[in-house]
Order: structure tokens, then sequence, then C-alpha cells
């Protein structure tokens, strides 16, 4: 499904930026200044997105078929040797760096899937492996890693280990779907299709409107749980590390464009309207579009 919400996830990419520094999505793609490097190492971000249907999306550094399991579990690990197309750009950590992982596509029990070919999966214990390999190379200090898709809890529950300074979060639990947001209605009237996930609107919105710096990794799980209401949002792998601030994994932003304080379970943001599960959005698409040529 088209993902427009998604100002900087460009569609059917690997997106990888090394020292992502910034506040608002719009200047994610900042360098660090030496002096937040020397604060807490660089800060790398891997995005995967899939949609095949809005392609003037620019700065993704693979596309199309370069968007794969291999590619992507070589990026993860930062080894080169492994790649095949794209830009040759890996996670070429340290000890000291941060790293945050954002993937959205479709899922299943146990696998998510890639936006080009539809028969590739990545399968769970493929990248938990990959997981543990990245830290025995003590090539990172922490990773947060964001999963919008059907079944995302099954990629991490009962598999990732709490003792590897990895902390995931996921759109929905191990056994059911996630679900749309924006969907006509709520959209733009010349939009007939869902522009977001609930989950991933949820925390990108609580990203913008807040200063990173005063807001855990937790108090943002709570308030994108009680915001996602109908998508059973989960957290696996080492929980003390939802102890720190976004900014840790995100960089720090200008606290005048961000409310300055943030509460317990703030309600600044108002309560989405979902419409349909995940994958009954094209459902929901073709529904409008029939509804439309008929009047």
């Amino acid at each position: 499904m088209a993902r427009l919400y998604l100002p900087v996830i460009a569609v059917q990419q690997l997106l990888l930026i090394a020292g992502v520094a910034g506040g608002p999505w719009q200047e994610f793609l900042r360098p660090q200044s030496e002096k937040e490097k020397d604060v807490v190492g660089t800060r790398w971000a891997v995005l995967i997105a899939g949609s095949k249907r809005f392609e003037n999306y620019r700065h993704q550094d693979y596309t199309g078929k370069d968007v794969n399991v291999k590619n992507f579990l070589a990026v993860l690990l930062g080894n080169n040797s492994a790649l095949t197309g794209g830009s040759g750009k890996v996670v070429n950590s340290s000890q000291d760096d941060h790293i945050s992982v954002y993937y959205s596509d479709d899922g299943g029990p146990g696998v998510l899937g890639m936006p080009i070919d539809e028969d590739e999966r990545l399968y769970a214990n493929d990248l938990v492996t990959t997981l543990e390999k990245k830290h025995a190379a003590g090539t990172y200090k922490s990773l947060a890693f964001y999963v919008e898709a059907a079944e995302s809890g099954s990629i991490f529950e009962g598999l990732l280990p709490a003792n590897i300074s990895v902390y995931a979060t996921t759109a929905s639990n191990a056994v059911e779907g996630s679900w749309t947001a924006y969907c006509p209605g709520e959209a733009p009237p010349e939009f007939m299709t869902c522009l977001g996930d609930l989950y991933s609107v949820a925390w990108m919105e609580d990203s913008d409107a807040h200063s990173l710096g005063n807001e855990s990794l937790e108090l943002q799980y709570e308030k994108v749980k009680n915001r996602a209401y109908l998508s059973p949002v989960r957290q696996y792998g080492d929980l003390a590390l939802n102890a720190q601030n976004l900014s840790v994994f995100m960089g720090s932003s200008d606290p005048a464009n961000h409310s300055a304080m943030v509460g317990d379970i703030d309600n600044s943001l108002r309560q989405l309207s979902p419409a349909v599960q995940q994958r009954d959005a094209e459902l929901l698409y073709f529904w409008h579009k029939v509804g439309i040529s008929v009047m």
C-alpha cells in the first residue's frame, strides 16, 4: 500500500544515512556536528519501506531489485563484500555508535516482506542472527528497531535476546494485523487510498511534536500504544534501553519547534481514526474508486 505520510522514506528503498542527526523529519538528513559526535558517537539510520505506486522520491541508496534480504542484512552488518548493486553504503559503525532501523512492509508469522519480489521473505531467525553477529562484533552501543507490519511481533517474540543492546517496538503482536490511518474521509479528498499506517503515523507525529531530548523510548511507546489503540503495539529485547531519550537515536531538535515538556501520556495529538486493517487497504481503495465511478 502507499505510505505517503513518510516524508523521508522513499518508496522501494533501502536508505542508509551515516551520521544522522536533526530533529523534525525534514531535517533528518542534516549531518552531525563534531560536538554531537563527541557526545553520543555517530548516529546511523537504516530505513526500508515497500510501495510500488509513488516514484518521485530521492536520496535512496538502494532501489528496486537492490532492496532485497541479502543486501539489507549486509548493510546492517557493515559487510560491503556481500552487497549486490546499490550505492555500496553500509552501517560501518563502531562501539560508541547508535543505530536506528525502521522497516515497513507486509508481514506474516515469522517473516517480513520485500517491496519488489513478493516471494522474497526476511525470516525472523535470520534477522535476529544478524543482530547477534553485529553485537558480537562490538560495532554499536545501542540499536532501536521499529517495525510496521502485520504479525510483526512474531519477528522478535521469544527470539530477540535481552542482552545484545537491541530495543525493538512493533506495530502488532505475533498473531494480529496492523491498521491504517489517514484513509478516505480523513485524507485529502483527492486521495482514494490510505496515506499511512496507524503505528507509524503515531510514532512519527509524536517525534515531530516533542523535543526529542525530553522524551524517552518508553514514554513514546506508551503514547503510541495509547494513540494506535487498535494496533496491538509491542516492545521487545533490551527494555532497559527504553529509558534513553529519543535524541540518542534521532538527534536533538530545536526546542522552539516542539513542546518543551512531555507529560506521562499527553493528548496533544488528536486520536486517529483507522479505517481498515492494513491488508484490506487495497480493497478500500478499489471500493472508493468504484463508488466514485458510479456516482
